[in-house]
Order: structure tokens, then sequence, then C-alpha cells
């Protein structure tokens, strides 16, 4: 059963205006669902980002390079999904 990526925004996982299949090239079988955000998505994520700024700039940078250290460790993770859709 192919995954479901589903936007992520706001602390929550959103569900997407529309949903785009991502097939396999050799077999054309199905391999993810990705959700695809529309404009208000959009404006949503950016008025969550704006939000979120204060309360990030307040870091220090040590505290913001162990965020972004954290979110690498998770791409690193889940290196062989974002492989394959």
């Amino acid at each position: 059963m192919p995954r479901e990526y589903k936007l992520f925004y706001g602390g929550r996982w959103q569900t997407g205006q529309s949903v785009a299949e991502v097939r396999m090239p050799h077999s054309g079988e199905i391999a993810a669902r990705c959700h695809m955000a529309g404009a208000a998505h959009l404006n949503d994520a950016i008025e969550s980002a704006s939000t979120a700024f204060p309360a990030m700039r307040a870091l220090s940078a040590y505290e913001r390079a162990e965020a972004l250290r954290k979110i690498a460790r998770g791409i690193e993770e889940e290196r062989e999904d974002f492989a394959r859709a």
C-alpha cells in the first residue's frame, strides 16, 4: 500500500486541496500519494511561521542549530521514503 504524505505546518498534519499520485517509472505502480497545497494552505503556513518567528528568534544560535540538527536527523531517518517519493 502506498504511503500518504500530508502537509505539515502549524504543528499539525494537514489534508491538501488535492492529492497527487507518484508512480514508479518502471512499473507504473503508485509509490506514494502526496497532498498538494492550495492558496489557503500557503496563507495558513505563512501565518503559522510568522506566529512562531518571535519564539525562534529568542533562541540562542546554539538552540536554533540544535533544532535544525534535529530536523536533519529526521530527514536522514526517512531518506528511503524521500528517495521513493
